[in-house]
């Protein structure tokens, strides 16, 4: 009995551990990305810096924001260096761009530098 506990321990905890792990870079920002495209500021903000969050909603009081919901884009790259990340992507007309990310209390963030 004993013997065939242990496997079963073991799966339940790197389950656990996995499920407390930070999804990647990449993933947090094609959720910000997805979300900006779709005009819902409100859950992209939930994926950024509380200063990029101010940037936002400042956006939005000038108009700047606007749904694009037919926007398609694949991420083509992602750099981890310590807390800090880049993600590049190229959208559906062939522009590439890139979002900066930083690590924040385990948490990748969307961070727009000025």
């Amino acid at each position: 009995m004993r013997q065939r506990l242990l496997p079963v321990l073991l799966l339940a905890l790197a389950l656990l551990g996995f499920a407390g792990c930070s999804p990647a870079p990449s993933a947090t920002a094609e959720r910000f990305t997805v979300a900006l495209a779709k005009g819902d500021v409100a859950t992209a903000k939930k994926y950024c810096t509380q200063s990029t969050a101010q940037m936002l909603d400042f956006a939005v009081s000038m108009g700047a924001v606007q749904a694009q919901p037919d926007f398609k884009f694949v991420v083509t790259e992602q750099k981890i260096d310590g807390n800090r990340a880049t993600v590049r992507f190229k959208d559906d007309k062939g522009k590439e761009e890139k979002i900066d990310l930083v690590k924040i209390d385990g948490r990748w963030q969307v961070e727009v530098r000025k």
